[in-house]
């Protein structure tokens, strides 16, 4: 399993047991807001796909799941970090 793999594992799993642990770099903290989250799975297919992997990879439960998916793919940096900051701003 390669670093990255083995990084998002371990995110996926701190999130479910609803811990945060950094890796020695500084962290670009982010609020997790459900409703937030659920927009941005709502505008991206591939976060949808995503989501209903995790569910039945690991028997989440939709809450559950989507925290995973906060941690995985959008806190400390993640791929749609800028596409989630973008849904807390206001609309001109």
């Amino acid at each position: 399993m390669n670093k990255m793999a083995m990084y998002k594992k371990h995110t996926i799993i701190c999130a479910i047991l609803g811990e945060q642990i950094g890796f020695g770099k500084e962290l670009n903290i982010l609020k997790y807001i459900k409703s937030q989250m659920q927009q941005l799975i709502k505008d991206n297919k591939e976060l949808h796909t995503r989501l209903k992997e995790l569910k039945v990879e690991h028997g989440l439960e939709k809450n559950n799941a989507l925290k995973a998916l906060y941690h995985s793919e959008v806190a400390d940096g993640g791929k749609y970090q800028l596409a989630y900051q973008a849904l807390d701003q206001p609309k001109k």
